[in-house]
């Protein structure tokens, strides 16, 4: 009988050849401590499960049995167990006769275990790690990491894989899993498919030898309903955006490729930030930036895209988020606190203005920024966000109200002394608009979404974040649908017809369905549709997957989507973009004006023609724009202009502005109790999640 070493063969094909390396931008020699990395410390407490005594992630019959029988064949008498937890894997091994030893986190009184951090490679430490191994095992072993690699951090991957290099011995046994964790997703922080491992292994200087040896122990376990501890994995389990057929458990083996040696560990991390479409995190970072402390205030979902984005560059301990427990869904909720949860950011649900009150107390003392991107009259919600920014306002908070939308109400009575607008034109219309000027500047400051449309992208990104399946498909079209807003043409039952048309007509191209988060019809239509050629992306899984919409939006090759922001973000991002017929009657109204030139944006782009609505056609979009350069000139970056009118700020007077609001807070009293005046979707959107995970 041949042995594994002779029989199995690498199962992916075409390896890139190496070539000298250039040194990649210094952002990638240091580490960042930015509000979007996993805080381990936080989140890993001793009482982690993995650290509980008999817990196990394996089934600890047959595991160790096959692991046994491959360690017989590759000739490896001992066992050296990388993020050993409690330490049964190494126990059992030695009770069947050979050393083991074992790697954690956190320091295990067990006999032959070692504290490693996994996730932060240093040359130093990984000596005296080798060192610690060679006494304990000598010369031969067999690695095991299990149920470790999806809790490294994705900016830390490089980290990770440098530092199993160095520790793998005759080959390494990994297992992988690529769908969310429970909680929420509190604790997986890298959800990708398992090609892409692959992919990631091989560039850090791995051969893979099986992916399918230990299959047997996959196991096929369905997930539903929308608990705190459920909701991410059965919503996963639900869409199965990777089309995974091992129920999104893999077990690697793989081991070191001789041909590779002498990795540059920044380079490695700008590899993998290319292959998963992240390097714009790093590239929009500056060292040189000093950061105040920011409170964020979420108050619709919509608003988690800019609180998302500003987390890759404001560093972790001078964040906090609050959310608005009466405008975002449970189910929303849920997912953003479990993200929020694993990055160690601080959040306070506001259930009333009293509970943000209380985060003013103590008074700022150096600067402090209270940001917001919803403020207004559109509704009472809106004004009672206003409210809360008046109070922190009031508390010497330095206050900025963002602009979120492309139309604006036509008399605006803000709290915020600063608004910050994507544009002269919006500036204009924004002065225009604001009732008691004196109390407030208007300032051109970008949008963020913007500054990350601006970076470049891989040609691979759809399918190194979906999955090889994906590569099938002639086209990638987003179809992004906001259907809650009555100002279209068509009905939503029009609207879903032409949807399942364009599904059936084009069994070519994949389709990316994005929904607003206001809408709960289309979990009900999209779980009724057969067709195999689409994904639905809600922010549930694209939060789970923490890749922003508006990468997306740059991958795919032309986006349809209603009279909305995403326009905007398509043009920016260089990507074609047809609009679904909106009612022009419906969109301009004496109340709103606009807040957008579509000159500044090469026009607006053409709407649907009768003949691709009634036909379900892909209208015959133009090549995409290609980006010349990577990122924002520095003058144009919203975080230097956020920092600017910070460090030149000059208090204004906000009494006028106090009586003005006033005016509008007095109807809206009664409802200052947040929870007495639901968002009318949200009950719906989670009775529609419930069935639709059920």
């Amino acid at each position: 009988m041949k042995t594994i070493l002779s029989k199995i063969l690498s199962v992916t094909a075409g390896r890139s050849k190496t070539s000298p390396e250039q040194e990649p931008d210094p952002v990638f020699v240091a580490r960042h401590e930015t509000a979007c990395v996993t805080n381990y410390e936080k989140l890993y407490a001793q009482n982690y499960y993995a650290h509980q005594t008999g817990s196990t992630s394996y089934d600890i019959e047959r595991f160790p049995r096959l692991l046994r029988k491959f360690a017989e064949e590759i000739g490896a008498d001992n066992l050296l167990d990388i993020g050993g937890g409690n330490g049964k894997l190494s126990q059992i091994w030695r009770d069947g006769g050979g050393r083991a030893a074992s790697l954690d986190y956190y320091d295990n009184p067990e006999e032959n275990c070692k504290k490693f951090d996994l996730s932060r490679h240093d040359k130093n430490n990984t000596t005296e790690i080798s060192s610690f191994i060679s006494a304990t095992l000598g010369k031969s072993w067999v690695s095991t990491c299990l149920d470790v690699a999806e809790h490294i951090d994705n900016e830390h991957l490089a980290d990770f894989m440098m530092n199993l290099k160095s520790i793998t011995g005759k080959a390494l046994v990994i297992s992988i899993s690529t769908r969310p964790s429970s909680q929420a997703n509190s604790f997986h922080s890298t959800v990708i498919p398992i090609e892409t491992w692959k992919k990631i292994f091989m560039v850090s200087g791995f051969e893979i030898y099986s992916d399918h040896y230990f299959d047997e122990l996959v196991r096929d376990i369905h997930f539903s309903g929308t608990s705190q501890e459920i909701i991410s994995v059965s919503h996963w389990h639900k869409i199965n955006p990777f089309h995974d057929t091992k129920n999104h458990q893999h077990y690697l083996i793989v081991r070191n490729d001789p041909r590779i040696k002498d990795l540059s560990l920044p380079s490695l991390r700008k590899n993998i930030s290319d292959i998963l479409d992240i390097s714009y995190r790093w590239d929009n970072r500056s060292s040189e930036r000093e950061y105040p402390k920011l409170t964020y205030s979420i108050h619709f979902v919509q608003d988690w895209s800019f609180a998302r984005s500003i987390m890759n560059v404001w560093p972790a301990d001078r964040l906090r988020i609050t959310l608005r427990e009466d405008c975002i869904s449970k189910s929303y909720q849920k997912v953003i606190k479990g993200f929020l949860t694993q990055k160690g950011i601080d959040f306070t649900t506001l259930n009333s203005t009293h509970d943000a009150l209380s985060l003013m107390s103590p008074p700022p003392t150096n600067n402090e920024i209270w940001m917001t991107a919803t403020e207004g009259n559109h509704s009472v919600t809106h004004q009672l966000n206003s409210s809360t920014m008046m109070l922190a306002r009031d508390a010497g908070y330095r206050t900025i109200s963002l602009q979120h939308g492309m139309t604006i109400s036509s008399h605006l009575t803000p709290s915020s002394q600063v608004v910050g607008v994507w544009d002269s034109t919006a500036q204009n219309a924004f002065v225009g608009a604001i009732a008691n000027s004196s109390s407030h500047s208007v300032a051109v400051v970008g949008s963020p979404r913007k500054s990350e449309a601006s970076y470049a992208q891989c040609d691979d990104a759809i399918a190194n974040r979906f999955g090889e399946w994906t590569r099938s498909f002639g086209q990638h079209i987003l179809v992004a649908l906001n259907l809650h807003w009555a100002v279209h043409q068509h009905s939503t039952s029009d609207t879903y017809g032409w949807l399942s048309r364009l599904l059936e007509k084009n069994s070519d191209k994949l389709f990316f369905i994005k929904p607003h988060p206001d809408d709960s019809s289309i979990y009900t239509v999209m779980a009724n549709i057969q067709h195999k050629n689409f994904i639905l992306v809600d922010d549930i899984l694209l939060t789970s997957m923490d890749w922003p919409l508006i990468r997306l939006i740059k991958a795919v090759d032309g986006v349809i989507t209603t009279y909305s922001t995403l326009i905007i973000d398509a043009l920016s991002a260089g990507t074609p973009v047809s609009i679904i017929p909106a009612d022009k009657d419906k969109t301009s109204s004496p109340i709103f004006v606009d807040a957008w030139s579509p000159s500044d944006y090469g026009g607006i782009p053409p709407a649907l023609t009768e003949e691709e609505w009634v036909q379900g056609k892909v209208p015959a979009f133009p090549a995409k724009k290609a980006i010349t350069s990577d990122g924002l000139d520095e003058d144009d970056d919203f975080f230097t202009k956020i920092l600017l009118i910070n460090n030149t700020w000059q208090e204004l007077d906000a009494i006028s502005s106090k009586i003005a609001a006033a005016k509008i807070f007095y109807e809206a009293s009664r409802y200052i109790n947040l929870n007495k005046n639901p968002h009318p979707d949200i009950s719906a959107l989670d009775e529609a999640l419930e069935i639709f995970l059920s």
